[in-house]
C-alpha cells in the first residue's frame, strides 16, 4: 500500500514539473501570418504575443509594415506602438509610413513613434515636416511624437 501511494506521488510530480516547463515562444512569422488572418479573435491574440515578445518580433512586423495591405500596414504600425521602445529598429519604415499617402497609416506611424520616446529620435526630421500634413490628426500625432522625445 505504502509503495502505491509513493508511486502515485512520484507520477503527480513528474505531472506537476512537465506542467512547469516552459513552452517554446510562438514563431513571429506564424504570428504575423496569424494578424493578417480574418478571425478578429486569433489576430488579436496574435498581436498581444508579438508584443510580449518585443525585439524578436521586429522584423517580422517591419515586414508587414513594408509590404502588407493598407490596412495590414496599419495594423503593423498599431502593434510596434504597443512594443514602444523595443521597436526601436523599427523607426526607419515607420519614418517612411509617415509619407504615405493614407492619413490614418501616416497617424498611426507618428503614434508609434510617440509611444517609442527618446528611442525614436532619428524619426525627428520625418516628425517635424508631418508638423505641416494636411490632416489634422497626424500633425496632433507628430507634435505628440516630438514632445515625447523631450526638449532636445
Amino acid at each position: 500500500m505504502r509503495r502505491g501511494v509513493v508511486v502515485s506521488l512520484a507520477l503527480v510530480a513528474a505531472i506537476l514539473a512537465g506542467c512547469r516547463a516552459k513552452e517554446k515562444p510562438p514563431e513571429p512569422g506564424q504570428l504575423v501570418a496569424e494578424l493578417r488572418g480574418p478571425d478578429a479573435e486569433k489576430s488579436g491574440r496574435a498581436r498581444l504575443q508579438l508584443i510580449t515578445l518585443g525585439e524578436a518580433a521586429v522584423p517580422a512586423v517591419t515586414e508587414l509594415l513594408r509590404s502588407g495591405t493598407t490596412a495590414e500596414r496599419i495594423t503593423a504600425a498599431n502593434t510596434l506602438w504597443g512594443m514602444g521602445a523595443r521597436a526601436q529598429a523599427a523607426v526607419p519604415e515607420l519614418v517612411e509610413a509617415l509619407a504615405d499617402p493614407d492619413p490614418t497609416l501616416r497617424m498611426a506611424a507618428a503614434m508609434a513613434l510617440e509611444n517609442m520616446g527618446k528611442a525614436a529620435e532619428a524619426a525627428v526630421p520625418a516628425l517635424a515636416k508631418a508638423l505641416g500634413d494636411r490632416e489634422p490628426g497626424v500633425r496632433q500625432a507628430a507634435v505628440k511624437a516630438l514632445g515625447a522625445m523631450g526638449p532636445a
